[in-house]
């Protein structure tokens, strides 16, 4: 998982939905090491650092690795005023290269947008708005290349405000599925939530992550006063934890 950006107050609520919802996913699989790059992260709450030490401690009990990539200087500066390094230690890993067997990375931009993931066996993969899947599309084309047939002409993914779309050529690939269903050349379908996707002889997954609405300003105060709650009690305890209470 390759997060970018400020993990500022608001963000920091976003990212825990979505690193929540990517274990979810990825603990179903046969990888036993996970990571979360943090190269590309320019400012971090401490409301975030305790999702990751959260995250590692449910990793860990399926007998799993929760790894942090290349923290950026923003992150170094976090985790050394919080001591987050020494207790994220006891149950994961800080390290600036990934191991052999790190599956495919799956970008989070902290935003309030909707997510699209695309599953192949362990490999999860962001995809971005216009990405196109096929033998020359932007996603995996190297899956592609064997396939007999006019795979070629390529699946287009779109985001179009809060909602996602599939896009099929005008000359459709031999057969494309999406939940069962035939897709016909130039249609265009709406997805949410997660699907099946056959193209040609492959069946991938497909899964839409889309926040709740935060309806109102009170809500939303709500929501950030009960996460710096927490994140501030957690900060308290790790600043004055003793080498004798680990």
């Amino acid at each position: 998982m390759v997060v970018d950006g400020k993990l500022d107050d608001y963000a920091a609520v976003t990212f825990d939905e979505q690193l929540k919802g990517w274990l979810d996913r990825m603990l179903e699989g046969e990888a036993t090491k996970l990571g979360v790059d943090l190269g590309g992260v320019t400012f971090v709450n401490s409301a975030a650092l305790r999702s990751m030490l959260a995250a590692a401690r449910r990793v860990r009990y399926f007998g799993k690795s929760l790894l942090l990539l290349n923290p950026s200087r923003a992150v170094q500066d976090a985790i050394g005023i919080t001591r987050f390094a020494e207790l994220f230690a006891e149950v994961g890993e800080i390290t600036d290269q990934a191991p052999a067997q790190f599956p495919t990375k799956v970008r989070s931009a902290a935003s309030d947008q909707p997510s699209l993931e695309l599953m192949i066996g362990d490999q999860v993969i962001s995809v971005r708005d216009e990405d196109s899947l096929g033998l020359n599309g932007t996603i995996a084309p190297e899956l592609f290349r064997e396939l007999s047939g006019a795979v070629d002409r390529n699946l287009v993914f779109r985001l179009a405000g809060s909602q996602w779309w599939l896009e099929i050529p005008a000359e459709a690939p031999p057969v494309v599925k999406l939940d069962g269903q035939l897709l016909i050349g130039g249609s265009r379908t709406a997805m949410s939530g997660d699907h099946l996707l056959q193209v040609a002889g492959f069946r991938l997954r497909l899964h839409v992550l889309q926040l709740d609405a935060r309806d109102t300003e009170d809500d939303l105060n709500q929501q950030f006063t009960a996460a710096f709650s927490r994140a501030a009690a957690w900060v308290d305890r790790a600043v004055l934890r003793g080498p004798k209470d680990r």
